[in-house]
């Protein structure tokens, strides 16, 4: 629910929240100190957002670890093939 989301979002960013598990739009939380990022089943096609605005939540927490500077993990018993590249590239 909307009240729900907001309170979530007011909660991260008066920094009263220190552990968050979401979807894809837990990526756009205002956290003040984010140390880790883990995408388990990153393979899996919902992290995929295809309304609007156009993006891959994996790709994203990536791009948000690189920028911040702390570790994100992608889990999967089954690798996406991006993922197994880029693994292979370092």
């Amino acid at each position: 629910p909307p009240r729900m989301r907001e309170r979530v979002w007011r909660q991260v960013a008066e920094g009263g929240v220190r552990v968050v598990a979401g979807a894809r739009s837990a990526l756009f939380l205002p956290f003040r100190e984010l140390g880790l990022i883990v995408v388990d089943e990153e393979h899996d096609p919902a992290y995929k957002q295809e309304d609007r605005v156009f993006y891959n939540a994996r790709d994203m927490a990536v791009v948000r670890g690189h920028i911040g500077g702390f570790p994100v993990v992608l889990a999967s018993a089954t690798p996406s093939v991006e993922s197994r590249v880029n693994a292979s590239q370092g």
